[in-house]
């Protein structure tokens, strides 16, 4: 998987070859168009990984398991979904990030309430990276944004910033070698069964996302998906001038998409 860490193996589709190369799949399995596919969306899993990359985790681990979400994206996408395959698939790419990233942080440091989960994945973007210290000012700042006590602020950073390596890693003892994730010994690990619920509420919400955009109308869709799921993020000036209206115009309209997508979204799930 190192080797496909690269920019060597991407490939860029238009929007008519990508929708060839998905009838040629979900009609005849073509393998040949399931991996043009696949390596089309190589560039958008390698900025994903490149976001997660504070967590301090091996990047190839983060890419393979992006590429999973990509597969499952492929496998379950369909026309009437009215989005763009990255689009659809960044929701399963994210999903499968996070979940490895909480299996492989649960095998050294339990993150278990509520507040530890918050703290996981807001203070690596919260901190000031320029220092390795965590002051106590630092502290109490980061934990009055997140609404946390400022000790659970500094036990999460801790754990942020232990050195981890690849869970595929050799390592010897003596005679014997084995893979560095069966000489760990697991702490809190969820169940294969609590892992599986885990992803279908993931998948359950991702499908609700997609039917919440594709109810959108065209210009709010366009707005949500390249203010906020598309790979490279546009702003409002981008947007203004694509469009020929003024900035503010462009974010009343985001504005106006973010209300309806939230009030879809409660609807779907209560």
């Amino acid at each position: 998987m190192d080797l496909f860490y690269t920019q060597k193996f991407d490939v860029q589709l238009s929007e008519s070859e990508e929708r060839k190369y998905l009838t040629d799949y979900q009609k005849n399995g073509c393998k040949a168009a399931f991996l043009m596919l696949t390596r089309s969306q190589f560039k958008m899993v390698r900025n994903m990984v490149k976001r997660m990359s504070g967590y301090r985790m091996d990047c190839s681990d983060l890419f393979q398991n992006g590429i999973c979400g990509v597969i499952k994206g492929i496998n379950s996408f369909q026309f009437s979904f009215e989005v763009k395959l990255a689009t659809y698939c960044i929701q399963k790419v994210k999903s499968e990030i996070n979940t490895f990233i909480m299996k492989n942080f649960g095998i050294a440091n339990s993150v278990t309430t509520k507040e530890q989960r918050k703290c996981f994945y807001k203070v690596r973007s919260l901190k000031d990276f320029s220092t390795d210290h965590m002051s106590e000012a630092e502290a109490k700042r980061i934990s009055a944004i997140l609404d946390v006590n400022t000790d659970t602020v500094k036990t999460m950073y801790h754990r942020l910033t232990t050195p981890s390596v690849s869970t595929n890693k050799s390592v010897k003892e003596g005679d014997n070698t084995e893979l560095f994730e069966d000489s760990l010994t697991y702490i809190d690990q969820k169940s294969p069964e609590q892992i599986v619920e885990l992803q279908e509420e993931a998948d359950q919400l991702s499908r609700k996302l997609n039917k919440a955009l594709s109810a959108l109308p065209d210009r709010q869709r366009q707005v949500i998906e390249e203010r906020f799921l598309n790979e490279e993020k546009v702003t409002l000036k981008d947007l203004s001038a694509e469009f020929g209206v003024k900035w503010q115009r462009v974010q009343q309209i985001e504005k106006e998409a973010l209300q309806r997508l939230k009030r879809s979204m409660n609807v779907e799930s209560f």
